[in-house]
């Protein structure tokens, strides 16, 4: 009798507690919890993180956010299970979603420095943006180990103070779960460490269509930074993108992740009776680099503007945007004691892991190498297919024919057989534009960035590239991309730039306020041209055309020219009235340019240029 009594007690005090809960809710999928406030929250954190509590690690609990909660000091897991030897912790195998709410976070120093210490293997955290002020010694990720699912999270953190030896770690510290569609916005001027996501993916880790924005401008150097991770050993970056400008770092810095390696798994068979050696490849994919690097280092480090070196693995279908500036003296492996920074900064098989470098695609102007190289040397097979502008690069040397070669803007845009067969189907290829990586053909940013200005060129040997420019030439104006100058040494109407002076100029075009696109020209030459005089009345069409171009004006024509983006003429006629056909039929599809001259006025020949596409 007395056991009845007991059970029935228990489960009057199990009712009990769960009906104490002041937000409302059951726990379930589909009436979660609710959270209205910070009475709500500290409830969970407080009252009812207890190991002897029916929550225990919150495993098969829905939790849900209604409002914005501001300000939080308490983790929902904290020291649950936390034992003295400070390697193991209760996991958080509950749901907590966000709703798109705001979580502000005001942690204090402890040995974690986590809001949550550990998601298990059943844990979910989602659709939450996170706020707050990182202090001193405070907060320095926000999942210190990531064994579950964080999706649609975002972080935009206060960092404005000063903090030369704190660092700032991202959304988790180690990833083996995975971590997809996160976003951090946290402009900082903190030191030591920073990484735009998180610290190290392991094993079985993925981290998947996450984005930085954040800069990162340190007043002192900065020991190691990157937009995305520090290492990725033995897992998987796919979808990633880098927008955030890294300047003043001291070691290892790169746009998307320092150090990408295999894994090596050992383990005895126990059947076989012997020990199995397995590498786990570590990947990086269709991943995309727009920031900016700038710095001077004197150490013996390596740096890449998109990876900083790789012991093995993969990287494929990489897109480079960014601009990298500095070098690095001290290394003593190294020619004349310098190394330019190029899109990988070191590709090494030290480990003797198998690297693979493929069908990726630089346009930023780094200055040297595609890829730097231990010992000035590597092996070609391992790299297949990758390209870079030389019209937008100072000097990237190193080319090897089917592993890194050079092409001259109009030969890396569009969508040509040509095009699709160099870097394969890993890439959307579209008029106008340069390949983007698959996954991003869609965002308004990499749509900007991937919009290119096209430099004068004869042939693949003579062309004008960004140190020596001495001829007008277009601009890309598709996705609604408008370009200004800062030093007026270029004018641009419409896709038309015109060489105004010998000197510095910088192109320009902005998306919002999260990315800035910047091209640096230097102007060596003014041409002498004739006037441009105003035809009225032009009409071009059918455009596009696949076969005739059909002309009337309402001033007598006297001349036509059809030109390619390079500047080069592919066709040319000579007319006596105020209408024209032309037979393209024969040209290449792309976009190209028709000059039409007059000598209808008294001042000589005038010239005006319309754009049309040949499908």
């Amino acid at each position: 009798m007395k056991r009845i009594v007991s059970t029935i007690c228990g489960c009057l005090m199990t009712v009990l507690t769960y009906a104490q809960f002041l937000g409302g809710g059951a726990g379930s999928e589909s009436d979660p919890y609710r959270i209205y406030n910070i009475e709500h929250w500290n409830q969970f954190a407080l009252e009812y993180n207890d190991p002897q509590s029916i929550y225990g690690d919150f495993s098969g609990i829905h939790l849900r956010l209604m409002n914005d909660i501001d300000t939080i000091t308490t983790r929902l897991v904290g020291y649950l299970g936390f034992v003295s030897d400070m390697h193991s912790y209760k996991r958080f195998n509950g749901y907590l979603h966000g709703g798109g709410h705001t979580l502000t976070l005001s942690m204090s120093y402890e040995s974690s420095r986590s809001f949550l210490m550990c998601i298990g293997e059943t844990g979910v955290i989602d659709s939450i943006d996170f706020r707050g002020k990182i202090k001193t010694q405070g907060m320095v990720w926000i999942v210190g180990n990531n064994y579950g699912h964080i999706s649609h999270c975002s972080m935009d953190f206060d960092c404005n103070s000063y903090l030369p030896e704190d660092e700032y770690g991202g959304m988790f510290g180690d990833n083996y779960g995975i971590v997809e569609y996160v976003t951090n916005y946290t402009q900082t001027r903190m030191g030591f460490y920073f990484f735009g996501i998180g610290y190290y993916n392991g094993e079985g880790g993925i981290v998947s269509h996450c984005i930085n924005y954040a800069d990162l401008n340190p007043k002192e150097e900065t020991a190691r930074s990157a937009g995305i991770l520090d290492q990725n050993y033995g897992g998987i970056v796919e979808f990633c993108m880098n927008v955030g400008n890294m300047n003043n770092a001291q070691y290892e810095i790169s746009g998307i992740l320092v150090d990408n390696s295999d894994m090596l798994n050992i383990y005895y068979d126990s059947v076989n009776m012997h020990w199995v050696y397995d590498t786990i490849v570590a990947v990086v994919r269709n991943c995309i680099n727009l920031g900016n690097i700038q710095c001077i280092e004197t150490n013996n480090s390596v740096k890449g503007l998109t990876i900083g070196q790789t012991s093995g693995g993969m990287i494929i279908n990489c897109l480079n945007v960014g601009n990298a500036n500095g070098h690095i003296t001290g290394n003593v492996l190294l020619e004349n004691d310098t190394l330019p920074i190029g899109m990988f900064g070191c590709v090494s098989d030290v480990m003797e892991y198998s690297y693979i470098v493929e069908n990726c695609f630089n346009v930023g102007n780094t200055s040297g190498a595609f890829i730097n190289y231990i010992d000035n040397y590597f092996e070609e097979n391992n790299l297949h297919n990758n390209y870079y502008d030389k019209q937008m690069n100072r000097g990237i040397s190193n080319d090897t024919i089917g592993a890194v070669e050079g092409r001259l803007t109009s030969q890396l845009t569009g969508d040509t057989p040509e095009l699709r067969a160099m870097l394969g189907d890993g890439w959307s290829y579209a008029e106008g534009r340069y390949p983007i990586p698959l996954g991003f053909e869609n965002d308004s940013i990499a749509l900007r960035a991937a919009t290119p200005i096209f430099l004068h060129a004869e042939s693949d040997d003579n062309f004008e590239h960004i140190d020596s420019v001495a001829s007008h030439f277009t601009v890309s104006t598709t996705n609604g991309t408008s370009w200004s100058t800062v030093t007026q040494h270029i004018e641009i109407s419409g896709e038309n730039a015109t060489l105004r002076y010998v000197g510095a100029e910088t192109l320009k075009t902005r998306y919002e306020n999260l990315y800035e696109k910047r091209i640096r020209l230097n102007v060596v030459n003014v041409p002498v041209v004739a006037e441009t005089y105003d035809f009225q009345d032009i009409d071009i069409f059918p455009n596009p055309t696949n076969d005739i171009l059909n002309i009337t004006s309402s001033e007598q024509i006297s001349e036509i020219e059809i030109v390619n983006v390079m500047g080069q003429v592919v066709y040319r006629k000579k007319v006596n009235g105020n209408k024209a056909v032309c037979d393209v039929n024969g040209l290449t599809a792309g976009v190209y340019f028709v000059r039409l001259r007059s000598l209808s006025l008294s001042n000589g020949a005038n010239v005006i240029q319309k754009k049309f596409i040949k499908e």
